[in-house]
């Protein structure tokens, strides 16, 4: 099931790019904002073509399914400390 997202790109994207992507934009002064909805192969896709493209991404988010989720953490995301890798587990390193 495809979840919603959104993709801050350093510098503007014309919203040709993003129709082509199939995403939404939203140009800002100095980045884009690309959103939509991406599943979890759909994500990795984009993530490499936007690398192609020579796109730096500055922010990447996971948005909420709906706005009852919004402020709520779901039992399976880890806490702030796990994410730094202070939690009970050690330390998480990226692969």
């Amino acid at each position: 099931m495809p979840l919603r997202y959104e993709i801050r790109l350093r510098g503007r994207v014309g919203e040709h790019l993003a129709a082509a992507l199939g995403l939404e934009a939203e140009v800002e002064p100095v980045s884009t904002v690309l959103s939509g909805p991406l599943s979890a192969p759909g994500l990795r896709d984009l993530l490499v073509q936007l690398e192609e493209r020579g796109l730096e991404v500055v922010e990447l988010r996971r948005l909420p399914d709906s706005p009852g989720e919004v402020g709520q953490r779901r039992e399976h995301e880890p806490q702030a400390a796990d994410r730094r890798g202070g939690g009970a587990g050690g330390p998480h390193r990226a692969r």
